[in-house]
């Protein structure tokens, strides 16, 4: 069985990912404000996997700006942020929704336990 850390409210959630958080994007390495919660983004959308919200390997630390193009943006956006941003690593991200995608068919399949924090 697969055991993952789930917390009781997005706060405990967001406080625990800042605890050896260097404050820069997981994909540009930009400097981030790790009170903005726009800095906190869920890999699978909370609204579409809402068993998943409160889980701390949903969460990536990101630049608000990352978040919004991930969210509402083209891929010509991201495109354009890359230019300018050219350290800015799209498959960090896509590589942990294929993960989190994994965990979700394990558990429809009962084959994870959340652990409460």
């Amino acid at each position: 069985m697969f055991k993952l850390d789930e917390f009781k409210n997005q706060r405990s959630l967001f406080a625990s990912k800042r605890i050896g958080s260097d404050g820069r994007s997981e994909l540009s390495g930009r400097n981030i404000d790790l009170n903005n919660v726009c800095c906190y983004a869920h890999i699978l959308p909370k609204g579409s996997y809402p068993h998943l919200k409160l889980v701390a390997k949903n969460i990536i630390l990101v630049h608000p700006d990352e978040h919004t193009i991930r969210d509402q943006g083209t891929v010509q956006q991201e495109k354009q942020y890359k230019e300018r941003y050219p350290d800015t690593n799209w498959e960090t991200w896509d590589l942990r929704k294929e993960e989190m995608l994994e965990i979700h068919a394990l558990n429809s399949k009962s084959r994870i336990a959340f652990v409460k924090k």
